[in-house]
């Protein structure tokens, strides 16, 4: 969980409320600090415009934002911009020699007898994957120094290409960050419009294909969900709101707006981990610590196991088919909600 001690808690508002967006409903779950009970409002998903809903759902309870200490989020802005691949144009900027790797990924098959299996296509295409002369060993140690001229080159080609956000990553940078921090830097003197995205920032462990899959992932969905928390704090400003803004992370906890900005992959699945986490906290009150939760939306129903209390954690996820070494909670999901129609086939099979 992010440092928040910045943002301390307003005493003066009684209400911590809680929103979570899906693709039929919003939610919203209202915490009344004074009397401590708790009340949920529902209202119609806009998805041309989410903050009508948001604003909707608050005048629906009748609580006024001035009335609200803290405001947590659950967003799936970045996990539909994976799924619908509409993202940015993204660029990475790699250790000579290792451009492919992230196409190539594992040589195991996850469908090892499905004769039409695809691999997924690489988020970035190989025209816009650039190599740097550099080198780092397993160590940490600085074999061959970075060339400047290589990453000012890389910024000229991105620029012609109207690419507007990088991954950098660079082999062994989870060791030793410094060509990486370097090539961050010449980017934001050479290519000031774009966003960076480096693999050291987010994933400090071996693994060169997931760590480069996270890292690309990450610059994918970043111009995206930054516009989309730019517009959605910039909403609640004018509404009059001054407090705590957060956004749910993958793992469980929250985070502040600006962290979920800087590493938009660490809220992939920040609805559905809201869900886990709160049927955790529902079964320890009911007496059970050994739980499964089942979360059906309108849309896709998620499932998860929970153990002695605790949400599974994993590190080692895959989301739309690609590796995500960001710790997440460890669920299931199907395309099957409660708005979706069930039929039979000429040969009566569902």
């Amino acid at each position: 969980m992010n440092d928040l001690s910045t943002k301390t808690e307003d005493k003066s508002a009684s209400y911590r409320v809680g929103i979570d967006i899906g693709g039929t409903f919003t939610d919203f779950v209202i915490y009344d600090t004074v009397s401590q009970t708790i009340r949920l409002e529902k209202i119609t998903t806009t998805p041309n415009n989410l903050w009508i809903a948001i604003d909707n759902g608050l005048q629906q309870s009748k609580i006024s934002l001035t009335e609200i200490s803290q405001l947590a989020h659950g967003t799936t802005i970045g996990l539909n911009t994976l799924l619908e691949r509409r993202g940015a144009a993204t660029g990475l900027i790699t250790t000579m020699g290792f451009r492919d790797s992230y196409e190539i990924a594992r040589g195991a098959r996850p469908d090892s007898y499905n004769l039409f299996y695809r691999k997924p296509e690489a988020l970035v295409p190989r025209e816009h994957r650039i190599e740097v002369r550099e080198r780092i060993d397993s160590t940490g140690q600085i074999v061959t120094p970075m060339e400047d001229d290589d990453v000012i080159a890389a910024a000229k080609h991105f620029r012609n290409h109207n690419i507007a956000s990088i991954a950098v990553c660079f082999l062994h940078s989870y060791r030793n960050p410094e060509h990486e921090r370097r090539a961050a830097a010449i980017l934001a003197e050479y290519l000031s419009e774009a966003q960076v995205s480096t693999s050291s920032s987010l994933v400090r462990e071996w693994r060169e294909y997931e760590r480069t899959s996270t890292t690309c992932i990450n610059a994918y969905i970043m111009p995206p969900t930054a516009m989309y928390m730019e517009h959605m704090t910039a909403a609640l400003e004018q509404s009059g709101y001054r407090r705590p803004f957060f956004v749910n992370q993958s793992a469980g906890g929250v985070q502040s707006v600006e962290a979920a900005t800087a590493k938009p992959v660490t809220t992939l699945i920040s609805g559905p981990a809201g869900g886990v986490v709160a049927a955790a906290r529902t079964g320890i009150l009911a007496g059970f610590r050994n739980v499964i939760s089942f979360d059906m939306g309108g849309t896709s129903t998620d499932v998860s196991v929970i153990h002695d209390g605790q949400p599974t954690i994993t590190a080692n996820a895959t989301v739309a088919h690609q590796p995500v070494m960001i710790p997440m909670v460890d669920l299931h999901s199907i395309g099957a909600g409660g708005g979706s129609l069930a039929a039979l086939d000429s040969v009566n099979a569902l």
